[in-house]
């Protein structure tokens, strides 16, 4: 059977952790630039499915065949995870740091679309490949713009570690439980520790915390990176992952099961902001944390494409 036309240039703003590369491409959402979504479950890989270098591909840098590259279908978004060649100055680990390549963009085969309001809908594509890019539009709200600290999301429907004083190991919010935090018009501070002048980062009532809506949960930013607490996340990110979480208020609709703590409606007016010890990272994500010499690194261009070859 004949392929539908290729296509390509819808991406997604990445994070990365070590060498490894983590992205979601969520279902549903509309493309900054264009009018076209993904249906969920909508993406078929075609294995061995690719990672490449501004869609050339003559310069993959990971694939499925080796494992290097890992996807994972929920029901809110394809995962995307590659673990990545170089260092933080080399390679294509070091264009991705250096912000030079900033996003992934999904080469498909739309198999099965429709149009609604002039939306296109994309209910069947055959995905072979993805692109490393500079630029995407399926974007997430995690590019940091300048004088921020970091954004980060608090997921909704799956199994975290738990750090609180409860009887228990785990906590799983439902989706939907963070309504009254995203749209409450009740302060929230964000804080490095105890509510001490010298450990908050932000608050809402200040306008210096964020709160949004997004397909995976709740996203955070936070956006004065000018504090002596902003300074202390910034170099405890260069060596180990920062998590936000936030603190279970005693208002918050709860019930337990075992070593997991379910909640339906979150109350808190407190987001806890620093790295979290290696077991108790189960199913969070690491946020996004700014680098003050980022806008110079990303300035640099990208190496000639005959030289990536070698990495």
């Amino acid at each position: 059977m004949t392929e539908a036309l290729l296509e390509h240039g819808r991406a997604l703003e990445v994070r990365v952790s070590g060498r490894t590369l983590r992205a979601e491409m969520p279902y549903g959402s509309r493309a900054r630039d264009r009018g076209e979504m993904f249906a969920p479950g909508s993406i078929e890989p075609i294995y061995p499915v690719t990672l490449n270098v501004q869609h050339d591909p003559m310069l993959e840098v990971a694939t499925t065949a080796d494992r290097s590259l890992r996807l994972r279908d929920t029901p809110h978004a394809m995962i995307v995870e590659a673990d990545l060649r170089g260092d933080a100055q080399s390679g294509p680990l070091g264009l991705v740091t250096r912000r030079a390549l900033r996003a992934i963009s999904p080469e498909f085969y739309a198999r099965r679309a429709r149009t609604d309001a002039g939306l296109r809908i994309i209910e069947r594509a055959g995905l072979p490949a993805f692109g490393l890019v500079d630029v995407g539009s399926y974007a997430t709200p995690l590019e940091l713009r300048a004088g921020q600290l970091l954004t980060a999301t608090i997921p909704t429907g799956h199994r975290c570690s738990c750090e609180c004083a409860r009887d228990c190991n785990y906590v799983e919010l439902a989706h939907g439980s963070l309504d009254a935090l995203i749209d409450g018009d009740t302060d929230v501070v964000a804080t490095t520790g105890r509510l001490t002048a010298e450990n908050i980062l932000g608050s809402r009532e200040a306008g210096t915390l964020l709160i949004e809506r997004s397909p995976m949960g709740a996203t955070v930013t936070l956006t004065n990176a000018d504090t002596p607490a902003a300074a202390s996340v910034r170099a405890a990110a260069a060596v180990s992952p920062i998590h936000v979480r936030p603190v279970i208020g005693d208002d918050s609709v709860t019930t337990q099961t075992g070593d997991v703590l379910k909640i339906s409606r979150l109350v808190t007016g407190v987001l806890l902001v620093k790295t979290a010890p290696p077991d108790r990272r189960e199913g969070l994500e690491p946020a996004v944390v700014a680098d003050p010499d980022a806008e110079a690194r990303a300035a640099v261009a990208v190496p000639d494409r005959r030289l990536l070859l070698c990495l």
